[in-house]
């Protein structure tokens, strides 16, 4: 019987088409949408991590986890974020596409949002900072030192 299986894969090409090891190459770039939060980015906060989780490959959802205890929710209320921002963007926004990126400076964690400004998390809800509209994160500095005097 070994000898037969043995003979059997002697025979056989090993080696496949131009076409095959294209496709294979091709591969990582088509199934990496199926991978989620290989690479989560947390946001530091004084008592908590907040974090962007991906729940699909086109839906995703911010999340705290508290220090404390251990204990995981969304960071703010997603619907009501979609209300306001969609108010503030004069468009819908989609409650799980939510168009912002959360910063922080190590104490306090802000969303910023293209089009709206600089928003805080306050008791699950986004707030407007008055007076900041900053469109590229890296820009939060000044906006950190005015807050915190």
């Amino acid at each position: 019987m070994l000898t037969i299986l043995l003979a059997l894969l002697i025979g056989v090409d090993p080696g496949g088409t131009r076409a095959d090891y294209e496709r294979a190459s091709s591969m990582p770039g088509e199934v990496r949408s199926l991978v989620l939060n290989e690479r989560v980015e947390p946001i530091w906060a004084t008592e908590s991590a907040f974090f962007r989780l991906r729940t699909s490959s086109e839906t995703w959802r911010f999340v705290r986890f508290a220090f404390a205890d251990g204990a995981r929710a969304d960071a703010f209320d997603h619907d009501l974020a979609a209300s306001t921002l969609g108010e503030r963007l004069g468009r819908r926004v989609d409650p799980d596409r939510l168009p912002l990126t959360l910063v922080g400076d190590g104490g306090e964690v802000y969303a910023s949002v293209e089009g709206a400004g600089l928003m805080t998390i306050d008791d699950g809800a986004l707030v407007p900072v008055e007076g900041a509209n900053v469109e590229d994160p890296r820009a939060l500095e000044p906006v950190f030192e005015r807050r915190s005097r």
